[in-house]
């Protein structure tokens, strides 16, 4: 019973699928996020000059501040056309989420695995 429920449910869902088909709300593609990502990362870096501490540091990559600097381009291309305040700032969040992570290798060196 414990592998037949979860069995026939997976083998069930390509029929739901095709009911639903013409229901289901399909966007085309439009790249990966992580070019975004990798390009609000580098402008930060860029115009802090490497300085992760600093105070403020996600917000020298939104392009609000950016044009009031006076930077309007970035790689030859508008730099509101490639990525929002919305996505710096997500960008921000999510690094800091991750930051919780860094502290593993240490306890896994301090609990005796390596």
């Amino acid at each position: 019973l414990a592998f037949l429920t979860p069995g026939i449910i997976y083998f069930l869902l390509p029929f739901l699928l095709w009911f639903l088909n013409n229901k289901l709300v399909k966007y085309p593609p439009d790249g990966s996020a992580m070019t975004k990502v990798w390009k609000i990362i580098t402008v930060a870096f860029k115009y802090n000059k490497g300085n992760v501490f600093k105070k403020g540091f996600w917000e020298t990559a939104k392009p609000s501040n950016l044009r009031e600097q006076g930077i309007t381009t970035f790689l030859n291309k508008p730099i509101s056309a490639q990525w929002t305040d919305k996505d710096a700032e997500d960008v921000r969040r999510t690094l800091v989420a991750c930051m919780v992570f860094l502290y593993f290798p240490i306890y896994n060196c301090n609990d005796g695995k390596i």
